[in-house]
Order: C-alpha cells, then sequence, then structure tokens
C-alpha cells in the first residue's frame, strides 16, 4: 500500500510542475475620491480633466473653464455622473487606470467614452 500511495504522488508531480497557472482576476475596483480622469474628446466637449471629489461632487474643465456643478454616483466597478442638471448623462465600468461606457443627452444624443486615470504633481 505505501508503494501505492508513493507512486500516486509521483504520478502527480509532473502534473503539478506543468499545469497552467490560474490567472488572477484583476482588480478592478478603484474608490473614485479623489482622483482625476481625462477624455480626449470621447465624452462630447473635446479633451476634459474630471476630478471625482467626495460628497458627489464633480469638477470638470474644458476649454480653460472649471465647472462643480455636477454629482457622481459609483456602485464598485459601476458609476453614473451627469453634467449640467442631468443634461448630460454618462454610465460606466471602473477597470484600473480605464473607465468606459455610454453617454446620453436630453435631445436624445448617445455615445460612448473613455475616461483615462491621470495623476497629479
Amino acid at each position: 500500500m505505501p508503494r501505492l500511495i508513493a507512486s500516486f504522488i509521483l504520478a502527480l508531480i509532473p502534473v503539478a510542475l506543468f499545469a497552467a497557472p490560474v490567472p488572477k482576476e484583476k482588480n478592478r475596483y478603484v474608490d473614485l475620491i479623489g482622483t482625476t480622469w481625462l477624455s480626449e474628446g470621447e465624452t462630447g466637449f473635446g479633451v476634459t480633466t474630471y476630478k471625482f471629489e467626495k460628497d458627489g461632487v464633480l469638477e470638470y474643465r474644458y476649454g480653460g473653464n472649471v465647472w462643480r456643478n455636477s454629482t457622481w454616483k459609483q456602485d464598485g466597478v459601476n458609476f453614473t455622473y451627469e453634467l449640467n442638471s442631468s443634461y448630460y448623462v454618462y454610465k460606466g465600468e471602473i477597470e484600473g487606470e480605464v473607465i468606459t461606457g455610454k453617454a446620453t443627452n436630453k435631445p436624445g444624443g448617445h455615445w460612448e467614452y473613455k475616461l483615462k486615470r491621470v495623476y497629479e504633481k
């Protein structure tokens, strides 16, 4: 019996050595509070910078102007933000350093967008 067990263990060693590693799931969750993200025009405004502040305050900048009249909400990797009293609504998913999603506006327009995380100095 001990030989049978030893043979079985020896037979499993090559399988363990050459088995493919189990991929780790990327850490997709990012707490948006205090982070800054950049759109290179996909949001409908041209190059825009977004800063997600505490209490759901969203600051955004484009064309040399700064606004803080918008809000955002996060639920895990999913989030929503709105601009100009919900004239524009963006829904997206966070995956590490990138946010992608879909946006709509009150007249019925819709488009896809992408934000990339930037680090302020």
